[in-house]
């Protein structure tokens, strides 16, 4: 960063993935004059929080990694959330045989990523399921500690194949 902006200072905390400690790291930057914030929100409600104190105070905010529903940001910088949904479909849908049974456990309903990232892997997987190939069940399973990570498996348990998603 120096030799790209030799004027600019940054600072760098770490919440730990506590809102409250992300909260209060945020407003401890606001008031010590910082002029940009760029966050990777703990959950959306907080983070959504934060960028309304930081508007108000004059500090852009970046959001990273996670897009911050119903906030006031200027910028946001991760994946398209959407397009990578489309992206685990069509690899599901490749290897979905006939008579196959998916069950999506689709994590945290406060997850602000999971409304695209949704959108996008249900509009490949609901065709192939109202098709008659096979049948798919979209859960939402709470947070309650719950990894953060998203993975796939195949379970050969049965003769039936079942395809859990934690996303």
């Amino acid at each position: 960063m120096k030799a790209l902006a030799p004027g600019v200072k940054v600072i760098y905390s770490n919440a730990q993935d506590s809102p409250t400690r992300q909260l209060q790291q945020a407003q401890a930057a606001i008031t010590n004059g910082a002029k940009v914030l760029v966050l990777s929100p703990v959950n959306d409600q907080d983070a959504a929080k934060i960028a309304r104190d930081a508007k108000a105070a004059n500090v852009k905010v970046i959001a990273y990694a996670r897009p911050i529903q119903k906030a006031p940001i200027n910028y946001f910088v991760g994946l398209d959330l959407y397009r990578t949904g489309v992206g685990l479909g069509k690899f599901w849908a490749n290897h979905f045989h006939t008579g196959d049974h998916v069950a999506i456990l689709r994590g945290d309903p406060g997850d602000s990523n999971l409304p695209a990232y949704m959108k996008g892997l249900l509009s490949v997987v609901n065709p192939i399921a109202k098709s008659g190939r096979s049948r798919s069940s979209p859960t939402s399973t709470p947070r309650s500690g719950a990894p953060r990570t998203r993975s796939g498996r195949w379970s050969r348990s049965s003769p039936r194949r079942t395809t859990t998603s934690r996303t």
